[in-house]
């Protein structure tokens, strides 16, 4: 979809100049300095062209705040089906490494390496997404990411396109698309289903385990009666949108201490949802802490009320998906 931005701070639209070669130049860089540029609130990366036991190497290795791994390849100008087809390539080699051989190609905090090992309990592995990132994209490739959900091949996709503009004072802005693939849970195979639900079921033993499945339960509860989505993690649970799956609202995990370690993502709220930052805040207050149960209650009836009033269309954007964002560069 072609990009086009025009400044409006007086009384004539000014259309700004694209600078793609700018994003050729400093694209690698500014993706390896700052994971969030990408959409990926919550994501770190934890390797930087690791070799895989075949000798293969992919760009970069991401881990999320859940415990997911992303497999992110980046190009100077478009992103097609060869990059793709390189992606899954690395996909395939880390599923077919057992737990150490992974750990060790990877730069992970105690916490992260604490949560990827538990991925790898009953064998499953941790999930495993794809991340394709370029100044634009061939027009065949959203068709082969298509084919292969068509398929049933169930590895999420996100395609993270940049184009920079620069305006009369030589300021430069960065515009960003970002497109997801991954199947949704009706379109999933019995056997997927079940291993799904299984992983919920484990997620809620542990919240009995703690004493707090009364709550814990109440969010599950509230956020199938909103319409949105359950994602499961080794030991924790993410509130997503339907429309797109891979983008977290909500993040809950029960502690061992008889608490809850709660977090939202105020980005993916406003960006998905046209909601305002202040109003995200006010609504949930404290982020990414651990809560009593009367506190997480009180979130919960904030997380209810905020997504009530943008479903109804409070807010500018509605209930529908904002494709694109723009963020000024100091350069």
């Amino acid at each position: 979809m072609p990009v086009a931005l025009w400044s409006v701070s007086g009384a004539v639209p000014v259309r700004l100049e694209q600078r793609r070669e700018f994003a050729e130049k400093h694209l690698e860089a500014w993706v390896e300095a700052d994971a969030t540029i990408v959409g990926g609130d919550g994501l770190t990366w934890v390797a930087r062209q690791p070799r895989l036991p075949d000798g293969s190497i992919p760009d970069l290795i991401g881990m999320t705040r859940e415990g997911g791994l992303v497999v992110a390849e980046l190009k100077r100008d478009a992103v097609n089906v060869g990059t793709l087809a390189q992606a899954l390539h690395y996909v395939l080699m880390l599923g077919t490494m057992d737990r150490d051989a992974v750990l060790k190609r990877l730069n992970l905090t105690d916490d992260q390496g604490s949560v990827l090992a538990a991925s790898y309990q009953g064998g499953s592995g941790p999930d495993i997404s794809i991340m394709l990132i370029g100044t634009s994209r061939a027009p065949e490739l959203e068709r082969a990411v298509a084919f292969l959900s068509d398929r049933g091949l169930n590895v999420p996709v996100r395609i993270v396109t940049f184009t920079p503009f620069q305006d009369a004072h030589q300021n430069v802005f960065l515009s960003r698309e970002v497109e997801e693939h991954e199947l949704a849970p009706s379109e999933l195979s019995p056997q997927q289903r079940s291993s799904r639900g299984a992983k919920i079921e484990w997620v809620q033993d542990l919240a009995r385990d703690a004493g707090v499945a009364d709550v814990f339960d109440a969010f599950i509860e509230s956020a199938a009666d909103l319409g949105l989505r359950i994602k499961p993690w080794p030991k924790s649970l993410t509130i997503v949108p339907p429309f797109t799956r891979g983008r977290t609202l909500l993040y809950l995990a029960p502690n061992s201490q008889g608490t809850l370690h709660l977090g939202h993502s105020t980005e993916n709220i406003t960006e998905l949802y046209g909601a305002d930052p202040e109003e995200v805040r006010r609504a949930l207050g404290r982020n990414w802490v651990d809560v009593s149960r009367d506190e997480a209650r009180a979130i919960l009836q904030g997380f209810i009320a905020l997504m009530q009033q943008l479903q109804q269309g409070s807010s500018p954007a509605g209930a529908m998906p904002v494709p694109s964002s723009v963020a000024a560069l100091n350069i």
